[in-house]
């Protein structure tokens, strides 16, 4: 009898350790009223995830929450092909993989001379895209595969 408390007692210790973890760890997307950006916070610095739908021209301001604004996520503007125009902040320093795959109607952007990593495929299919500044310190390989 002794045996089974103690068993049940780890159990629910073991459940209780996984409630908790669960909760430091898990990721939650917020949304910002004014600008209707998608973000997560990391540590105290913002990644951006993505915008409601119907917003055509994304600012994405340089704070959020009091905290900086330093990534755009991986395929944050994926498909979006309502999208017109994006302006990047200088406080942008990552732009991750598919970041704005096939978003058929931006015709220009500027990335800022803050970027210092830029992934792969982040402007694929974006078929419009006419005008873009890249930093002189930025390599990129297969960023604008699909463009035309």
């Amino acid at each position: 009898m002794k045996s089974k408390k103690i068993l049940v007692i780890f159990i629910f210790l073991m459940f209780l350790s996984i409630l908790v973890n669960t909760k430091v760890f898990a990721t939650y997307v917020n949304i910002d009223s004014e600008t209707r950006l998608n973000y997560k916070v990391v540590g105290n610095e913002i990644t951006i995830c993505g915008i409601d739908k119907g917003i055509t021209k994304v600012n994405i301001p340089e704070t959020i929450e009091g905290k900086t604004v330093t990534t755009i996520g991986m395929g944050a503007f994926s498909g979006r092909n309502d999208i017109t125009s994006i302006i990047i902040p200088n406080t942008v320093k990552y732009i991750e993989s598919q970041a704005f795959k096939g978003c058929e109607n931006i015709t220009e952007i500027q990335i800022p001379s803050s970027v210092t990593s830029i992934d792969n495929l982040v402007f694929e299919n974006c078929k419009s895209l006419k005008q873009i500044e890249i930093p002189c310190n930025l390599t990129v390989s297969s960023t604008f595969d699909g463009c035309t």
